[in-house]
């Protein structure tokens, strides 16, 4: 038993201090260096790169969760990381995009892994609808003093693709994606939840490729191949391999 301190605020306030600082790992600094990076940063890779989400999530969880790592799992992360810098390496040579942005990108990777195991960690209890209201609230506050101070309401200009683009930014990627993924992290363990951002690098270059016109090339997409493969690795199962091997 564990009483007194934050623990007890914890018991009392499912919405407390668990809740704001997941939301500030999750929301302010992985959206806000995410969103940053994609200014100088095709939307392929950036996705691609947050992609390596599963990679970074699956080595903290084996040291601070007590999530198995098996060598399947390890060769899985490890075609991982091969996909991954095989994409950005080439995409820097030919000039396509800037390590500045690559830079910011990465940070927004880190949080992100940050944050997936805060909320491991700290198991914040209530509903998700309300958990993710107050963390997207913690994160406009702390992001709030940044966007005073580095940009101005005059560069702000309404029109229809802009209320769109925000509906959709507010609506599906702060409410209804983040409702998904805490969901998938309760019933799932860190690494099973986060290899799902495996998906990311396909679908980003499709749709960049669809939306924005952005060019793909076929050593991008060589690339993917290491990517998908470990994604396979690392959320099949241990026991199917085991009934398997079975008589």
């Amino acid at each position: 038993m564990r009483d007194g301190g934050l623990y007890s605020l914890h018991m009392t306030d499912p919405y407390g201090y668990d809740v704001q600082i997941s939301g500030v790992a999750n929301n302010a600094l992985y959206l806000g260096l995410g969103y940053t990076g994609l200014k100088t940063v095709s939307a392929g890779l950036g996705g691609l790169i947050v992609s390596a989400n599963p990679v970074f999530t699956a080595v903290l969880a084996a040291l601070f969760l007590g999530e198995q790592l098996t060598l399947r799992k390890v060769a899985g992360l490890l075609l991982g990381i091969v996909g991954v810098g095989f994409i950005v390496w080439h995409r820097m040579s030919v000039g396509t995009d800037s390590l500045h942005g690559i830079l910011f990108t990465f940070a927004s990777l880190g949080s992100i892994v940050l944050g997936t195991i805060l909320f491991k960690v700290l198991a914040p209890q209530g509903s998700l609808w309300i958990g993710n209201g107050v963390q997207n609230l913690s994160a406009g506050i702390v992001l709030l003093p940044f966007a005073m101070s580095f940009s101005s309401l005059d560069d702000i200009v309404p029109s229809a693709h802009l209320l769109g683009a925000f509906a959709f930014l507010v609506l599906g990627g702060s409410i209804l994606a983040y409702r998904l993924w805490f969901h998938l992290l309760r019933v799932c363990g860190a690494t099973a939840a986060s290899a799902y951002h495996f998906l990311m690098p396909p679908l980003a270059m499709l749709f960049a490729w669809m939306v924005l016109g952005e060019h793909v090339e076929f050593r991008d997409l060589l690339g993917i191949v290491p990517v998908a493969l470990g994604i396979y690795l690392v959320t099949r199962p241990a026991r199917i391999l085991q009934q398997k091997s079975r008589p």
